[in-house]
């Protein structure tokens, strides 16, 4: 995981909109897609995705098998979903994860930080929030 990481910094926002959707479930796309879009061949080049032919329009982008384990959990694709209607605060984001069964929230967070699917926006000396990339 840590070269995946490493690679992730150097992606570009699409690619990086396309990883979190790839993260949540494969994606079905039509042939000049899967060949000519720039996050896809970013996403392929670097070996986070792979492509296969469904039929002669249809192409499906999933993640490899060695990141399968990667996939999103319910409760994962929940806070993504909660982030992308608006931010969070950092300090509401421990009791979010109480109500919603995380104990241990810290390791969950790391782990979105990690994939580049979560950042951490604002100023220490103010307020700092969890945004999506």
């Amino acid at each position: 995981m840590a070269n995946s990481e490493d690679l992730l910094k150097k992606m570009s926002v699409e690619a990086l909109v396309l990883w979190r959707q790839v993260l949540r479930e494969p994606i079905v796309m039509p042939h000049w897609e899967a060949t000519g879009v720039k996050a896809v061949k970013e996403l392929k080049e670097a070996g986070l995705v792979t492509i296969s032919r469904l039929n002669s329009i249809r192409w499906e982008m999933d993640l490899p098998s060695s990141y399968r384990s990667l996939r999103f959990s319910k409760l994962q694709k929940k806070l993504v979903d909660r982030l992308t209607r608006n931010s969070m605060l950092l300090a509401q984001f421990p009791e979010w994860s109480r109500q919603n069964g995380i104990e241990n929230w810290l390791p969950f967070m790391k782990r979105l930080v990690d994939l580049r699917i979560v950042r951490i926006e604002g100023r220490p000396s103010k307020r700092l929030y969890y945004t999506l990339y």
